[in-house]
């Protein structure tokens, strides 16, 4: 919500002066935008991403990783993380989301 009303604000200031200088509003701004120009599908694939990162974190922490090798290559599978991804985004759609 604070984004959004952010975004708005600069891209009123940005019509009322034609630009907008101050870098910390331009980063800021340019962070919100690439937000919103993510599609679902990247949304999905950065989820299983991240959730396979704390995975093999917690494998390699309790010795899995040396016993299983193949996971690692597992967890870098464009169809493990959309999996991964898609299964992290029904969890948080009935409240049992990992943050």
């Amino acid at each position: 919500m604070v984004e959004r009303a952010l975004f708005k604000a600069g891209v009123e200031l940005a019509k009322l002066r034609g630009v907008v200088v101050n870098p910390s509003l331009i980063n800021r701004l340019k962070l919100i935008a690439l937000k919103l120009l993510q599609t679902t599908a990247t949304k999905i694939l950065q989820l299983g991403r991240d959730y396979a990162s704390r995975l093999l974190e917690l494998y390699n922490r309790n010795g899995v990783a040396k016993w299983f090798p193949h996971i690692r290559s597992l967890l870098r599978d464009p169809d493990y993380l959309l999996w991964l991804g898609v299964k992290q985004t029904a969890m948080r759609s009935i409240g049992i989301g990992f943050d």
